[in-house]
């Protein structure tokens, strides 16, 4: 089975989307079965890359600052503290 243009859409717009595929179909008014056989064909495509997660290190802000010089500050941070 081939996919047509709009049902390519429909899949690439769901994986966006972070929906679980009954409610993505549900609020789309697609029968889930249906949606689930063009998954499957989609995700036979040569051409298809899972999606994957990617590790972050996260920094708090206020180790950040202690870090940089003040020319380097973003303008924002630079406001008055109330």
């Amino acid at each position: 089975m081939a996919l047509n243009e709009q049902q390519l859409k429909h899949l690439k717009t769901w994986q966006a989307s972070g929906l679980s595929q009954t409610f993505y179909c549900q609020v789309n008014g697609l029968n889930k079965n249906t949606f689930s056989e063009w998954f499957t064909t989609y995700k036979a495509l040569p051409q298809y890359i899972a999606p994957a997660l990617i590790a972050l290190k996260l920094t708090p802000l206020f180790t950040w600052l202690k870090t940089v010089s003040a020319p380097e500050l973003p303008e924002y941070s630079r406001l008055k503290r109330a």
